[in-house]
């Protein structure tokens, strides 16, 4: 979490998107205030339900690509596998509410990115456009100019790894969290047989793994 180390209990945090895992109450710690926003108002009545006893978080409607705040109103904005690459309406709206000197922390997925589980279910999210990294790179240059060049580029990098999950109950949550699998339903007795069979051939003592590929992108603003 690159938002821990930028993080203190006197800043504010957005995240763009409502979803909800394990590791999000952690940002809860490390910030006065977290604020979600999302604009399908069933996700964010999912949220609410499921952060119904957690204090210190707000859940916003946004339309229309706007965020609803001030301007230079949050500290942080993370966009943790969001639409950014496709709106640049949302990243010029994350220029306007961010501070001078406060980050916008951005992850995009890859097109390698949980590969193995959309060839089990035979359908998936996926990008295959072979230059993925250097498009990517190339639509990033083009928000920066947009906002006349005061953003200034922290970290941009590449990552694949694995990830564990206990069980297939915590990997439904990844499906039902992320546009990865379309339609999918754990309730489908087709989408559970194949996730069953994921889990079996992929699963170990140190629970079931998926492959990730992640674009990482952080970016400060200077004015």
């Amino acid at each position: 979490f690159y938002a821990l180390k930028v993080g203190s209990d006197e800043k504010n945090l957005l995240r763009l998107g409502c979803g909800w895992n394990k590791k999000t109450p952690i940002l809860l710690e490390h910030y006065a205030k977290v604020y979600s926003i999302d604009d399908d108002r069933e996700i964010i009545e999912n949220l609410k339900r499921v952060t119904k006893d957690v204090s210190g978080l707000q859940v916003c409607l946004s339309t229309h690509g706007e965020i609803p705040f001030y301007d230079e109103f949050f500290d942080v904005i993370i966009s943790p596998r969001g639409p950014l690459l496709e709106r640049p309406t949302l990243f010029q709206e994350c220029f306007r509410v961010l501070k001078t000197s406060g980050y916008l922390i951005a992850t995009f997925t890859g097109e390698r990115d949980l590969l193995e589980i959309k060839k089990a279910f035979g359908r998936g999210v996926n990008f295959f456009d072979g230059d993925y990294v250097e498009s990517s790179n190339m639509k990033l240059e083009d928000f920066i100019r947009s906002v006349g060049g005061k953003m200034k580029t922290v970290m941009l990098k590449e990552f694949q790894y694995k990830e564990a999950y206990d069980s297939s109950t915590d990997l439904i949550g990844l499906l039902e969290s992320f546009p990865i699998i379309g339609d999918f339903s754990s309730q489908n007795p087709q989408d559970f047989s194949a996730l069953e069979n994921y889990a079996a051939h992929n699963g170990s003592s140190e629970g079931i793994f998926v492959n990730r590929h992640v674009l990482f992108w952080v970016e400060r603003r200077m004015g």
